[in-house]
């Protein structure tokens, strides 16, 4: 006999993604009050048009301070290091933290 998949399953299914996805992911203002282990910050905007929003971005109230205090552990920052670096706190990030390439994973 066949058996056949019931239609609230995959409803099931998606809310339960769909409530995971709302509990993890979010801008920078819809987790504030929020912790988590990891957090990854995705810097947009590279286009050279997009200056301003990059600079209304690093300006106060200060986002990157908002993201990084989010992260219990890991700060995994993503984005152009070049469209970023003149844009008010993202240039002292940009200054100070490490390229990709010369990040280490600490010996065992």
């Amino acid at each position: 006999m066949a058996t056949r998949a019931s239609p609230s399953r995959g409803l099931h299914r998606r809310d339960r993604h769909y409530r995971w996805t709302r509990e993890r992911v979010g801008t920078v203002h819809t987790v504030q009050g929020r912790e988590a282990d990891s957090v990854i910050l995705v810097l947009g905007a590279p286009m050279p048009t997009q200056r301003g929003a990059r600079g209304w971005a690093g300006g106060p109230p200060n986002i990157l301070n908002v993201a990084a205090t989010r992260a219990q552990e890991n700060l995994y920052v993503v984005g152009s290091r070049s469209a970023w670096a003149d844009a008010g706190v993202f240039g002292r990030l940009a200054r100070n933290w490490p390229p990709a390439s010369e990040i280490r994973e600490p010996a065992e």
